[in-house]
């Protein structure tokens, strides 16, 4: 120990030894017991109000605490609603993308579709496009064969006709020298026909021929036309088709002109009907050239 004991901490020891029978001890006894008493209430005083304090300031500490908490609380309510409101907006927003993401599957799809049918037809028009071109390369081909058919038959008719002209002379001078006086005497009367008479024969025999020929023609030109035009180049082809229907045109009113003049005698010169032929041989010739 720091120092010497108290009275109160000796008392216990000494009342201990002394007897209680004893007046004095039990006065001093008493005192002590009353000291004692008295410290102890003044201690359990003291700690009632120390208590007492520690009570209130844990009541202000508990206003404090439910205001915070009510406080709190209405933090968490509003947090709760916005949470709430939150969790709306998300679902939407899922309901959105999910909705999105269909349109987008089902966009994509009929894009796919159409990308598809493009392809189909932009083939079909590729293979409709080369066959076209087919045909045109062979409808060319042909025009230019038919060209050269025409010119190949012209100059097989110029020689064909100087052939025919030779047999003709030949044939007429056999009749004459085999024929009886009665037979000549009628193939030279046809010999002593006018020259205008034989001129218009030779004519209309010639005409005749080329008429016919170049109806034929037209025919042909007119089927390759057809099928051009279908292929779009037409223009050149319908130029020559137009020549040769003037040339037709041509032949057909010398024919009528030299019908005319032999039915009813015209006075017109021969040399007229010459140049309609010579004109009609100058279309004709233009045609070739086109």
């Amino acid at each position: 120990m720091d120092g010497p004991p108290d009275a109160k901490d000796l008392q216990p020891f000494v009342l201990s030894d002394i007897q209680a029978s004893n007046p004095d001890v039990r006065a001093v006894r008493k005192a002590w017991l009353k000291v004692n008493l008295k410290e102890e209430r003044k201690g359990k005083a003291q700690e009632l109000e120390d208590s007492n304090k520690r009570a209130r300031l844990l009541e202000d500490q508990k206003d404090d605490l439910d205001h915070i908490l009510l406080g709190s609380t209405s933090v968490i309510r509003t947090r709760k609603e916005e949470l709430k409101k939150a969790e709306y907006r998300i679902c939407e927003l899922g309901r959105l993308l999910d909705k999105s993401l269909m349109d987008k599957k089902e966009i994509k799809l009929d894009f796919e579709a159409q990308i598809r049918d493009l392809r189909e037809a932009l083939k079909k028009c590729e293979e409709k496009l080369s066959r076209e071109i087919l045909q045109k390369e062979e409808a060319e081909r042909n025009c230019h064969h038919l060209r050269y058919q025409l010119e190949e038959a012209t100059r097989r008719f110029a020689v064909l006709e100087s052939q025919e002209a030779g047999k003709r002379l030949l044939g007429s001078s056999k009749k004459i020298v085999d024929c009886d006086a009665t037979q000549k005497q009628n193939l030279w009367s046809a010999f002593e026909m006018p020259l205008d008479i034989i001129i218009d024969k030779c004519l209309i025999q010639k005409i005749m021929v080329e008429y016919n020929y170049v109806s034929k023609l037209i025919i042909n030109v007119h089927q390759r036309l057809v099928m051009l035009r279908r292929l779009g180049n037409g223009t050149e082809q319908c130029s020559e088709l137009v020549c040769f229907r003037m040339y037709q045109l041509a032949i057909h009113f010398s024919v009528h002109f030299l019908r005319v003049h032999r039915l009813h005698g015209s006075s017109r010169p021969k040399a007229f009907f010459a140049d309609i032929y010579f004109a009609s041989q100058l279309l004709y010739r233009c045609t070739i050239t086109i």
